[in-house]
């Protein structure tokens, strides 16, 4: 029997919030599955080294995000 192939379109877990948790729980419950092949699709990409650290300030995490 061939595995389900499912792609999960979510926020990476690097970016703080409820979706990138919730994509990640699925992830990890399905990690070791034998009838499930499970990845993720992260919508939004890696920030600049520059940018990274300002991740943690919450209203500066809402402007970038924005950008």
């Amino acid at each position: 029997m061939r595995k389900l192939r499912v792609a999960i379109v979510a926020p990476s877990i690097d970016l703080p919030g409820g979706q990138s948790v919730q994509a990640d729980r699925l992830l990890n419950a399905w990690r070791g599955d034998a009838e499930v092949d499970a990845w993720l699709v992260p919508i939004r990409w890696a920030l600049p080294r520059l940018l990274r650290a300002a991740r943690r300030v919450r209203f500066v995490r809402a402007a970038i995000a924005e950008m």
